[in-house]
């Protein structure tokens, strides 16, 4: 059994979902002969799928909002500036 418990929601299927404490449980079950690193790397998916070590690293410190404002502006930048790249290729 391989988990990893989050104040977050998790997905429907072989990765169950349970409530221990407040917090949502994602539930790994390994599969007949799988190995545990076949599982882990199984769990890691999970878990970006679902953005669960992103929010948690972001919310690790307070960042001040005008802080957070500058980061998504820049983000933004860098994201326009590679779509106006593509479409000059084309």
């Amino acid at each position: 059994f391989l988990g990893y418990y989050a104040p977050f929601s998790a997905p429907k299927g072989p990765e169950k979902e349970r409530e221990v404490n407040g917090t949502m449980a994602i539930q790994l079950k390994l599969k007949k002969g799988e190995s545990v690193e076949r599982g882990l790397k199984r769990l890691k998916k999970v878990l970006d799928k679902e953005g669960l070590l992103k929010t948690l690293r972001d919310t690790r410190y307070f960042e001040k909002p005008c802080v957070k404002a500058r980061k998504k502006s820049e983000r933004a930048r860098i994201r326009n500036r590679s779509r106006r790249g593509r479409l000059e290729m084309n």
